[in-house]
């Protein structure tokens, strides 16, 4: 009897919880660069190394190797940009430089829309690098072929997010701190360098992307 009795009390108090409707709004954050973005859709060349014991360096395509590692932005013919979901990721991975406020709740509180977001006013150039690969004192160097968006690029951010949870001024300051302490693309201060940063221009409220 008393187990019956428990559990008829649990499902009152379910039965007794208000869960107010969730208050679901859009507004569109124009970021604009402060240093160039690197874009490497290909993650790294797969390749040869330059150089090597066996290997003999063998012509490539650079031209084709700069291409494929730009991300196209879909229905927009010659634009490019960099996915959305790595803004999202900045978004969240910026939550540990405020107080107070939880990554955990920021992941389910907001989306960037679209798969990729495209770079505006700066068009990509190829950009060649020499990064040393394996470990020290054997590294090998080898030649990074990657798109760079130079400066000035800008982009607008299309967010959806739950306004119960965030206000579009805490999304902009979390925005900018993921520009200044996380950036996008590959070598960005998340990963030990200074490419990919940004910060917000603009913010404001729209009714649909």
């Amino acid at each position: 009897m008393a187990t019956k009795a428990k559990r008829a009390e649990v499902q009152t108090e379910r039965q007794d919880l208000t869960i107010p409707p969730i208050d679901v709004k859009m507004a569109g954050f124009t970021i604009r660069g402060i240093s160039p973005v690197l874009s490497h859709a290909l993650g790294g060349y797969e390749g040869k190394s330059m150089e090597g014991p066996k290997n003999k360096q063998k012509t490539r395509d650079l031209e084709a190797e700069f291409r494929a590692s730009l991300y196209p932005v879909p229905g927009h013919a010659g634009a490019f940009g960099i996915p959305a979901a790595a803004f999202k990721s900045a978004i969240v991975d910026a939550c540990r430089y405020v107080d107070g406020m939880k990554a955990t709740l920021v992941r389910g509180a907001l989306y960037v829309l679209g798969d990729v977001i495209e770079i505006r006013d700066a068009k990509p150039r190829l950009r060649r690098d020499v990064a040393r690969i394996g470990r020290f004192p054997t590294r090998t160097p080898d030649l990074r072929v990657r798109g760079e968006f130079p400066l000035p690029w800008s982009a607008l951010l299309p967010i959806r997010f739950s306004a119960s949870v965030l206000s579009v001024p805490q999304i902009a300051n979390l925005l900018n701190n993921a520009g200044f302490s996380v950036g996008v693309g590959d070598w960005r201060p998340a990963k030990c360098g200074s490419f990919g940063q940004f910060s917000v221009a603009s913010a404001d409220f729209i009714d649909r992307v």
